[in-house]
């Protein structure tokens, strides 16, 4: 992925979610996530988890029950 260079972590989500890299949306969700943008979110991690990105299931099942 090309890296997007940006202190606007949305930016940042969306460009990895975007580029269905798993691994850098995990990475930037081990900081922490926007509260707002739960079902985006989860849709990126659903991507990370058919990927095996390590951390991604852990990080889904967080935002499904965040999103309950």
């Amino acid at each position: 992925m090309n890296a997007v260079r940006t202190d606007d972590v949305r930016t940042q989500l969306r460009a990895a979610i975007a580029a269905s890299d798993g691994a850098a949306l995990v990475a930037l969700l081990r900081t922490g996530w926007p509260p707002d943008a739960l079902q985006f979110l989860g849709d990126g991690l659903a991507a990370a988890v058919q990927q095996a990105v390590p951390g991604a299931a852990e990080l889904a099942e967080h935002c499904v029950r965040s999103l309950r």
